[in-house]
């Protein structure tokens, strides 16, 4: 299929459906950006893709969460961790995730407020 005829197509898919261009050039550049990311991407990653649908080009790129010092959350030792557990009661429920992973972590703070810990690169 060449240029014209893609544009064309994304033209009149706008038009049958009643949906503005830019959603539909939208949706393919996800459905690009996950075909990528099962065949050559790794678990975890956030794949994004851009299509110039007048030149044709495509560019993809992972997108990376940039954190400070505070947002990390400290190693505590083994031991440390076993008389914490067996102050606080029985252990917070978690919700898991597609595949059994954990997107969001409940903690107790020492005050006993609720902290929510979620890692978008997991979803």
């Amino acid at each position: 299929m060449d240029l014209k005829a893609f544009t064309s197509a994304i033209a009149q898919i706008s038009e049958e459906k009643g949906i503005p261009e830019a959603v539909v050039l939208e949706t393919i550049e996800t459905a690009i950006a996950a075909a990528y990311k099962k065949d050559y991407g790794k678990k975890g990653q956030i794949i994004r893709a851009k299509l110039d649908p007048e030149t044709g080009a495509l560019k993809l790129w992972q997108v990376k969460l940039v954190v400070d010092e505070s947002m990390i959350k400290s190693e505590e030792p083994a031991d440390s961790l076993a008389s914490r557990d067996s102050q606080a009661g029985p252990p917070q429920s978690s919700r898991a995730g597609l595949g059994g992973e954990f997107d969001e972590e409940e903690d107790l703070t020492e005050a006993g407020e609720k902290k929510v810990r979620f890692n978008a690169e997991n979803t």
